[in-house]
């Protein structure tokens, strides 16, 4: 278990040093590739919360696996800007798509004729 936690460790090492991105900006790609294939993969749309619960579990579950990681030192906070970095934009997002949805509904409810 422990050398699949490692090289789990040593993949995101070497994508942010070969590709020039820091933790956080790996994690803020992370969080919105995540967020649009979940979205592809479970054929629900942006507006649903499947695709940003799946999110929010792999961002949690990437914390627990560092944080069982040997060798691998995190101070206090670490954990939560790293899931904060991971959720905010498909968070955002998915706002955004959930106030159209809202806005389109009581659009329709005005458009209604009292009877």
């Amino acid at each position: 278990m422990n050398s699949i936690l490692q090289v789990y460790s040593e993949f995101k090492q070497v994508l942010g040093r070969d590709y020039g991105l820091t933790e956080d900006l790996l994690h803020v790609h992370a969080g919105l590739i995540i967020f649009f294939f979940a979205a592809i993969l479970s054929r629900h749309r942006m507006r649903s919360p499947v695709p940003i619960a799946i999110v929010y579990a792999l961002a949690v579950i990437n914390e627990v696996v560092d944080l069982l990681t040997p060798g691998k030192s995190a101070g206090a906070w670490e954990p939560v800007a790293d899931i904060l970095n991971t959720v905010i934009w498909p968070t955002l997002l998915f706002l955004l798509a959930r106030r159209r949805i809202n806005r389109e509904r009581s659009g329709r409810k005005k458009e209604r004729p009292e009877s």
